[in-house]
């Protein structure tokens, strides 16, 4: 669904002349490939992602942490550079 929804605005977006940091990649949405997390069982990537990028796992608050905030950043800076 995420896939979909991000495909979408992105056409949208992009159909207007905006361009698209693909925040995406850095969250591996749409990465099911299980990938090990430390101290738990295999966990699609995404998910570790998610844990690693947000508060999610920890403090269940769905906002980035300071990797998360860089990763998007990162994503930014590229799109701008382009």
């Amino acid at each position: 669904m995420v896939e979909r929804l991000n495909l979408a605005l992105t056409a949208v977006y992009e159909n207007l002349g905006v361009r698209v940091a693909h925040v995406d990649a850095a969250f591996a949405t749409g990465a099911t490939k299980p990938s090990h997390v430390s101290g738990q069982r295999s966990v699609p990537l995404e998910v570790k992602q998610i844990c690693k990028l947000t508060w999610t796992c920890t403090d269940q608050n769905p906002h980035p942490n300071v990797q998360g905030y860089k990763a998007i950043a990162s994503a930014v800076a590229q799109t701008i550079a382009s």
